[in-house]
């Protein structure tokens, strides 16, 4: 049964390449190889861009869904495995669309068969399932989401979000219901921190700590552009710099100026 839901994924994964490589939306091809799970998460785990005058553009994702097909105990978690895809090649409106949203969900898969392509927070589409955890009060009467143990793919997110929960194993309920009112209007919820900055997506706090190579690749960009524009510069200023010894110019002889680059009359 597993090796047939790998496949499954697999025959996903390369629609999802060919159809990236056609010119298509990638996001669309995922969800339909992703159409038989009956849950997942799909994570833009990188992206990227290159070329000088015309730009490619490129996606990386990270896919999250359940390694038995979701046919666990009844009540208990499923054992969720995780596939990093290889770089695939994105229209630029897809690019663009989703240039926000660098370490967050773009597309998920509920158990009741929802489907959601509204970017949001890692982990958040599993707050409220009692699968994954329940709602806490704490001594100062602050309710909050505590996660239950959970298995390792699941853990090893709510340690790579860090400082996003407190303790790293909580979501606060202000913040669950400020990300509840932004669906409810279908716009992106970012998150906040203690000092109003967004925790999430491509300026988030939380995804600048992250190691996928992106923010590295910013920054040598930057600095390319800021050399190859001094450089610029450098060249302009030498080819306007005017020139000590002018021939055929002007001369100045006892306060009278007299031409001196053509013939003397005799």
């Amino acid at each position: 049964m597993h090796l047939i839901y790998t496949r499954m994924l697999l025959v996903g994964l390369l629609v999802l390449a060919l159809q990236g490589c056609g010119g298509g939306s990638s996001v669309d091809a995922m969800r339909r190889g992703l159409d038989r799970y009956p849950e997942y998460s799909v994570i833009l785990n990188d992206m990227n861009s290159k070329g000088l005058f015309f730009h490619d553009y490129f996606h990386r994702y990270r896919i999250i869904y359940p390694e038995d097909g979701g046919k666990s105990v009844e009540g208990g978690q499923p054992n969720f495995t995780q596939r990093l895809t290889d770089w695939v090649k994105v229209d630029e409106e897809v690019y663009r669309e989703y240039q926000d949203a660098l370490g967050m969900v773009i597309l998920s898969k509920k158990r009741d068969g929802t489907v959601d392509k509204v970017p949001q927070p890692p982990l958040f589409d599993y707050v409220g399932d009692p699968r994954f955890g329940k709602w806490e009060t704490d001594s100062k009467g602050n309710q909050g989401w505590t996660w239950l143990a959970t298995g390792m793919v699941l853990s090893r997110l709510i340690g790579e979000m860090g400082d996003a929960f407190q303790n790293q194993r909580r979501v606060d309920h202000g913040h669950w219901r400020d990300y509840n009112t932004s669906r409810s209007r279908g716009s992106t919820y970012y998150g906040r921190d203690s000092q109003g900055k967004p925790q999430f997506g491509t300026q988030g706090t939380v995804t600048r700590k992250s190691d996928t190579g992106f923010f590295d690749r910013q920054q040598a960009r930057m600095a390319e552009r800021k050399d190859s524009f001094a450089k610029k510069v450098e060249s302009r200023m030498g080819r306007s710099r005017p020139s000590s010894s002018p021939s055929g110019g002007f001369s100045s002889r006892g306060g009278r100026s007299s031409f001196s680059g053509g013939r003397s009359r005799r």
